[in-house]
């Protein structure tokens, strides 16, 4: 299943400059998931993952890193372009 993340941090807890930078918000070794593409809106610290992942639980693991700077939205999605 593909899933949308949505993540938004205020400035103050903004990673760009710390070592590791935006990957300070995901576990890339999270297991059971892919991260199919990652978009970032630097101006409005707000950042975008299209993911794959069998269950929630796997999406949440992923996002555990950034738990307590981030606000988070995560909303399931499917590829409409074969319709």
């Amino acid at each position: 299943m593909l899933f949308m993340v949505t993540q938004t941090h205020t400035p103050e807890h903004c990673p760009k400059d710390e070592h590791g930078g935006d990957k300070l918000l995901f576990d890339a070794t999270a297991k059971d998931i892919a991260i199919k593409g990652r978009y970032g809106a630097w101006s409005t610290h707000t950042i975008w993952y299209v993911v794959e992942a069998e269950t929630y639980e796997a999406v949440q693991r992923l996002l555990d890193p950034g738990m307590k700077r981030c606000m988070t939205y995560i909303t399931p999605i499917e590829d409409v372009t074969n319709r």
